[in-house]
């Protein structure tokens, strides 16, 4: 578990400036590898602590959203800084431990045999003569009186003579390529540095040969690279150097470390990604808060409220009590904004034949203040055949000499959909009828136009016989036929 710490700009600069960061320590387990300080720190003379954790820097609660860069940090504190290089005539273990970068005889020293005192150099004696190595750069010696000067072995006094510069006095450094010595010899010049090499033996320590045949210091972390052995860490990837794992110069060569987001805890729409980070020249994985993989996703039942499930929102959402609108409540639902005192409340959608004032509150459709499964403005949706009396009518069908009538009759289905039957009517008409030249009369409806007796039926007309004494008024031929021959008659004698 990250350990938090806060770590003053003044601590942060220093240790930026003493050390160069590590990673590798700090990360999981708060390890310190080689060659680092105690903090993850590599340091040239700096600061040390306990336990180094990776830091976000511009992030804000636990987490460090807002900001990718991470820096190494120590807990524990600034601590004593490493010890200072010695002055030459200190007591030295190693070169590395003199200003001078040079120790002999356990004392720092500006080159040569060191000393401090005469007793302290080398007894060399050639044919009765002490001998020293003056100025083992050019590898030049003398004879004579050998002193302590300047924590340097000299001699003064004799003749010049080069063998006391011997195979352990160094001429040159030469770097990158192997140092050059002196050879012991009685007349000798300084050996003149290399200028190609045929392989790494050839160069020095923390150098390496190149492919063009010369010796080129050793590359730190994020020094580019063809191969592990041109970088001081043993590593090379991606054309860099690095400690070990995936190298990079930035984050896009880090494929395969970023992740899409994952819900990691629904209950509360918990999520995270991983990004791709490049730190001390590795790939990483960097963990970042990330609520997307949970949008959507159910936190819990609310009955006929909405359920409450996870948005974008930092608030773990929770289910409602009171509802203004239907999207308040779930799609078998709609919301009563009347109940509850006025604050509404979801209710479940209304069945076919209940009374409504809008389609929200049926399953259906809510049509001429019932529900059912019709919008026809022409149709009407019913609870019970009562609700259809607004459809029942009778009226005259016809309007010429006929008493066809029709009456409407309206009836609720089980579709809760009023259906309307229509049958003949006479009743509906009222009106009296002219029957024609035939009929003696108007006749009312609905008895229509016939006749029951000869005074129903016009002069010239008879009614004729029918079985249900309803006849028709029909010309009367016999009539006719009396009135011609009793015409005939009467001018007889005149004939």
């Amino acid at each position: 578990m990250m350990r938090r710490a806060i770590v003053s700009s003044f601590l942060l600069a220093v240790a930026l400036s003493a050390c160069q960061l590590d990673t590798k320590a700090g990360l999981g387990t708060g390890g310190n590898p080689l060659n680092t300080c105690e903090g993850g720190v590599l340091c040239d003379g700096g600061l040390s602590g306990t336990g180094g954790d990776l830091a976000p820097v511009g992030g804000n609660g636990e987490s460090g959203q807002g900001g990718n860069a991470m820096v190494m940090v120590g807990v524990g504190g600034m601590s004593s800084p490493a010890a200072p290089k010695k002055l030459d005539g200190d007591s030295c273990a190693a070169d590395v431990d003199c200003m001078s970068g040079h120790c002999n005889s356990a004392i720092c020293c500006a080159s040569g045999d060191c000393c401090k005192a005469p007793a302290d150099c080398p007894n060399m004696i050639v044919d009765g003569i002490q001998l020293a190595c003056n100025d083992p750069s050019k590898c030049e010696g003398s004879g004579g009186s050998v002193r302590c000067n300047n924590f340097r072995c000299v001699a003064m006094g004799g003749e010049p003579n080069d063998m006391a510069c011997t195979t352990s006095h160094k001429a040159n450094d030469c770097a990158p390529y192997k140092p050059v010595y002196c050879n012991g010899m009685r007349e000798q010049q300084a050996p003149p540095c290399p200028t190609s090499c045929r392989s790494d033996d050839d160069c020095a320590a923390d150098a390496h040969c190149d492919l063009f045949g010369a010796c080129v210091k050793d590359m730190p972390d994020g020094g580019l690279c063809t191969m592990d052995k041109d970088c001081v860490s043993g590593h090379c990837s991606n054309g860099v150097c690095c400690k070990g794992g995936d190298c990079c110069l930035t984050a896009q060569v880090c494929q395969g470390y970023s992740s899409p987001a994952q819900c990691t805890d629904v209950s509360t729409c918990t999520g995270a990604r991983k990004e791709a980070v490049c730190m001390a020249n590795q790939c990483m994985s960097m963990e970042i808060p990330d609520r997307g993989a949970c949008v959507g996703k159910l936190v819990k039942d609310c009955g006929l409220f909405a359920d409450a499930v996870c948005s974008n929102r930092v608030i773990t959402p929770t289910c409602a009590t009171t509802c203004q609108v239907d999207t308040h409540c779930k799609t078998n639902a709609f919301c009563d904004r009347t109940a509850n005192g006025g604050r509404g409340e979801c209710k479940p959608k209304r069945e076919d034949g209940e009374t409504c004032t809008e389609t929200q509150q049926c399953k259906t459709k809510c049509n001429k203040g019932f529900c059912c499964n019709d919008s026809d403005p022409n149709s009407y949706c019913c609870g019970s055949s009562a609700d259809c009396t607004v459809l029942n009518k009778s009226q005259c069908a016809r309007e010429d000499n006929t008493c066809d009538g029709v009456v409407q009759t309206a009836t609720c289905t089980t579709e809760h959909r009023c259906r309307v039957t229509t049958m003949p009517d006479t009743n509906a008409c009222k009106r009296n009828l002219s029957c024609g030249p035939g009929y003696a009369r108007l006749m009312p409806c609905p008895l229509g136009c016939y006749c029951s007796n000869p005074l129903d039926c016009a002069s010239g007309y008879r009614c004729s016989e029918a079985p249900d004494g309803r006849g028709k008024c029909v010309l009367d031929t016999g009539a006719a036929g009396m009135s011609g021959g009793a015409a005939g008659m009467s001018g007889a004698p005149g004939m």
